[in-house]
């Protein structure tokens, strides 16, 4: 991965304005910051699409339970590229996995991101403790 354009320019702009010196290690950090806040926004990203697709299950559920009501006739149910007809009870229980399975996932991701924002932001301390205002690691919104 390559670092942040922004971090970049920051790193352009604190060689030219100040007198502080950047260490090998200060390097590193910055570019450590660089490479999680870009796998941050991956996870922000993966995360609103899980949520989004537990939605549609929640939705796909309470639209079956209702058709559930009214007939006993197969339902299709959407797996990979193709459908297949089941009966009610079954797609209740397919769709009932895989909303269980996507909230496992949502749960997996809330608990990546908010590690890696404890991470981020102890790198953010650390670099600005050290290089004050002369970096800018807030994101660019």
């Amino acid at each position: 991965d390559l670092p942040d354009v922004g971090i970049c320019q920051d790193m352009a702009n604190f060689r030219a304005s100040t007198d502080i010196q950047m260490e090998h290690e200060d390097q590193l950090k910055l570019n450590v910051f660089a490479r999680k806040t870009t796998f941050l926004t991956e996870l922000k990203e993966d995360l609103a699409s899980k949520k989004k697709e537990a939605q549609n299950l929640q939705d796909a559920e309470t639209n079956l339970e209702i058709q559930c009501l009214d007939d006993d006739s197969p339902v299709p149910f959407h797996i990979g590229e193709s459908f297949i007809h089941v009966d009610g009870e079954r797609a209740q229980q397919m769709i009932s996995q895989q909303k269980e399975e996507v909230e496992k996932q949502v749960h997996n991701l809330e608990a990546q991101i908010e590690k890696l924002q404890t991470t981020l932001g102890e790198l953010k301390r650390q670099l600005y403790a050290k290089l004050g205002t002369a970096i800018n690691l807030e994101a660019d919104e």
